[in-house]
């Protein structure tokens, strides 16, 4: 690779006009010193005066994707489809990168085909609460600014850097699982186990931080969905990931469900009667996924 290859930036956007357009602005703002376009799919069936205007003055900084139905993993294909970057970056709608993110995330992938790296994505509510939640929830050993690069199996779909090449190898992103749920959970872990498949390692860089307004509404609306039908596209994107890697749910695939959402630490703990309730919505929502796949939904 050059020694700066080109970067392609991918930002998918659905009715987030609150946070898009610091997260423009901070992508617009990197110091790095390669060529970097700017693609921003939009899903949006309207914006505010602001954003709106802001779209439009920095016309000729960014490429405008128009995306009617709303799909993250199909957004995100959407970008990569119109890019030229050697690297893809990634980042949600909700991020505000620092001005070397860029620089730092690419010097470690720039030497490889075979490498994708992320930062640490951390909360504007929460800094040091989130950071622990980051790594407890992803496997990484020190959030320590120091520590280097740390090997992980997998990491948020929120910010990624990957080789295009890389990308293109899997296919890109899966948006059947934008159409089995609105939220589309679960697309970054399934990029993620395909990206491992074909031999590339995933990294995190503790020094790069990534701030996410987390509780901002818009996106793929799960910080509107209610508890019980989150936990059920949930227990849908696991099984559908599940019968499409494995084959069928298994006793893996089901184990997996009932540590997760049906009878994990804290439902025995505090909710014991809802174990049955969560496995009748586990069966359903698996027999959904069957008809799904089967072309039947």
């Amino acid at each position: 690779m050059n020694s700066h290859p080109p970067i392609s930036t991918i930002v998918a956007t659905f009715n987030r006009d609150c946070s898009l357009i610091g997260c423009l602005s901070s992508l617009l703002a990197q110091d790095y010193p390669g060529r970097m376009e700017l693609i921003v799919v939009d899903q949006a069936r309207g914006h505010t005066p602001e954003a709106a205007d802001f779209l439009q003055t920095q016309g000729d900084r960014l490429c405008l994707v128009r995306q009617s139905q709303p799909n993250l993993p199909q957004a995100r294909n959407e970008g990569i489809a119109v890019a030229t970057g050697e690297l893809l970056l990634f980042v949600d709608d909700d991020i505000i990168l620092p001005p070397d993110a860029a620089r730092c995330l690419a010097k470690h992938v720039r030497t490889s085909r075979m490498k994708a790296v992320t930062g640490l994505v951390v909360s504007e509510r929460d800094r040091e609460a989130s950071l622990e939640g980051y790594a407890r929830q992803f496997g990484v050993a020190s959030v320590d600014e120091a520590q280097g690069l740390q090997a992980v199996d997998r990491f948020i779909g929120a910010l990624m850097m990957v080789p295009a090449k890389a990308v293109h190898a899997v296919g890109g992103f899966d948006p059947q699982l934008g159409a089995l749920t609105p939220t589309a959970y679960g697309e970054d872990d399934e990029f993620c186990h395909r990206l491992r498949e074909v031999g590339v390692s995933l990294w995190v860089d503790p020094s790069v931080r990534a701030m996410h307004s987390d509780h901002l509404a818009g996106g793929c609306a799960s910080r509107q969905t209610d508890t019980d039908l989150a936990r059920k596209y949930h227990m849908k994107s696991l099984a559908y990931m599940r019968i499409k890697h494995h084959g069928g749910m298994g006793a893996g695939g089901w184990l997996d469900l009932a540590r997760g959402y049906i009878a994990n630490r804290e439902i025995v703990r505090n909710r014991p009667g809802q174990i049955v309730r969560n496995f009748m919505t586990a069966r359903k929502a698996v027999d959904e996924v069957r008809a799904f796949m089967a072309g039947r939904l």
